[in-house]
């Protein structure tokens, strides 16, 4: 949110037991408001997410996870479908992060007792009135063994565009694990681990779908040391990068990460000191490097415990890393909130898209271009409409206006949203065979602005295979198609967007065909 509407979470412990705690600053002071305990035993809050000032989640627990909700007054348990594992409910559970696409469109990850000993991934997600367990795929042995892993972090880009990270375990090795949802399922994506051949993911965060980082640690192979590791998303593959780790003899350990924008990220963590303390830890991506960041280490130097446990950053650009700090091992555990008050960013826009609810089946993308050759929109609109979604590297504040630049079409509406960072224009009145351009006019962020951001589009309802022309070969894509589920790999052929691929399709193609554009 902006940066007098901050939201931060945590536990205490009060007579041995631990208590949720949630803090609230308002650009002047941090204010402690009233949250439940849930649980007869452990209470905790992990992760937050603020979709607008008076919508607010945060994820805890510790063996039974709860959600809280913010409504602008108070906080509320919202509550959660008994976790099942393999027809066994209500079993031991960790959420551990939760991220959001909008209000109606929230996923949270985490792991569940594998009634084997150890732990698998877990997923659910909220579709603004209910939680739901989402299947998710688990990392298997060569006999077909599950091996222990679980999800730590996780970041959402569009509804078909959601990834998390986390770790699985063979023997007692730990490897990195990423997977992703393409809006109709979870997929496990081939991760490399960090130099010794080991590593595990704590944080992800993205620029844009093909600028996307994770951080964690992996082990030095010597003493055992944990070391800053980083993993690199570039759109067709994960590539492994090594941050400074500023104690040769210690633990380095990443926890948490964030982006300002293109080549603009921080994670933060700890290292370890020569008296065995932990000091704060802050690494920057420029887009060609990882350094070390300075950042203040309050209580006891050298021998106290001060590691960052998260990193945010608000509308303003402004970063905002939360921990604990001690003076030393034996003394009291404080809060502890640093701010970072980075000149701002100047905004781009990073991606737009075509974006249309196919049914049951979900929300699927078709990724727009700003200049150059145009993607081809295929489908039918949805009661006589299109939806584009502009994404920019910094929050959006207002926009000047909406012009039609080439093609007929109306604008219907705008809006910032569905995060912070995006726009959202809904067209009316779009005829078929056109180049269309669509520009936003007079982009504004909290600090910068943008003259225009124009997305390009060619309307061929049925061309399938995007070769701007409908012909035979559409045809015989979707009849090879008719009866198969939606996925991200064939959305394309559900012309009608109904979320099934049938005759009605084929209808539609047959209909359009012999059009094109040159």
């Amino acid at each position: 949110m902006s940066s007098n509407d901050v939201w931060a979470v945590g536990y205490y412990t009060e007579a041995d037991t631990f208590k949720t705690l949630a803090m609230h600053w308002d650009g002047r002071a941090w204010t402690i408001t009233p949250t439940a305990n849930p649980s007869l035993a452990a209470n905790q809050l992990k992760k937050v997410i603020a979709i607008s000032t008076n919508d607010v989640w945060t994820v805890g627990g510790h063996g039974q996870s709860y959600t809280l909700h913010w409504n602008g007054a108070a906080w509320t348990q919202v509550a959660l479908p008994p976790i099942t594992n393999r027809g066994v409910s209500n079993v031991t559970n960790y959420l551990e992060d939760i991220a959001a696409v909008a209000s109606n469109d929230i996923w949270m990850v985490g792991s569940v007792d594998s009634l084997e000993g150890g732990t698998w991934t877990l997923t659910m997600h909220w579709n603004g009135a209910t939680w739901t367990q989402v299947p998710s795929p688990n990392v298997t042995g060569p006999r077909g063994g599950v091996y222990p892993q679980g999800l730590d972090s996780v970041i959402a880009l569009a509804p078909n565009d959601v990834w998390a990270a986390g770790f699985y375990r063979v023997g007692n090795v730990m490897h990195p694990l990423i997977q992703h949802w393409n809006g109709t399922q979870w997929m496990i994506v081939q991760t490399p681990d960090g130099p010794s051949g080991d590593g595990w993911l704590h944080g992800i965060a993205a620029a844009s779908p093909n600028d996307i980082w994770a951080v964690g640690e992996y082990s030095d192979g010597a003493n055992g040391d944990s070391k800053a590791l980083a993993l690199h998303w570039d759109g067709a593959q994960w590539s492994a990068f090594v941050p400074p780790n500023p104690s040769p003899a210690g633990t380095n350990p990443l926890h948490s990460i964030v982006a300002r924008g293109p080549n603009d990220f921080y994670a933060v963590g700890s290292w370890e000191t020569a008296a065995q303390g932990l000091n704060t830890f802050v690494v920057h991506w420029d887009g060609a490097n990882w350094t070390q960041s300075s950042s203040e280490t309050p209580a006891g130097d050298g021998t106290g415990w001060n590691p960052l446990l998260d990193v945010g950053r608000d509308a303003n650009g402004e970063m905002w890393a939360v921990g604990k700090k001690q003076a030393d091992f034996n003394s009291p555990s404080l809060t502890l909130v640093q701010r970072a008050n980075l000149a701002p960013n100047a905004l781009a826009m990073t991606s737009v898209v075509s974006r249309k609810v196919h049914g049951a089946a979900g929300t699927f993308d078709i990724e727009l271009s700003a200049t150059g050759a145009a993607a081809v929109e295929s489908r039918l609109p949805t009661n006589g409409e299109y939806t584009l979604v502009y994404s920019f590297s910094a929050d959006v504040s207002a926009v000047d206006g909406v012009t039609v630049q080439s093609g007929l079409a109306n604008v219907a509406s705008r809006a910032v949203g569905p995060n912070p960072n995006q726009y959202t224009v809904r067209l009316t009145g779009v005829a078929d065979l056109q180049h269309l351009v669509v520009q936003l006019d007079g982009v504004r962020g909290q600090a910068a602005a943008l003259e225009s951001a124009p997305a390009r589009m060619d309307i061929v309802v049925g061309d399938v295979n995007s070769s701007r022309t409908v012909s035979a070969s559409d045809i015989s894509m979707v009849k090879t198609q008719v009866g198969s589920a939606v996925t991200s790999a064939n959305f394309r052929a559900d012309v009608t967007g109904n979320g099934a691929i049938s005759s009605s399709d084929l209808a539609a193609v047959k209909a359009h065909s012999g059009g094109g554009l040159p």
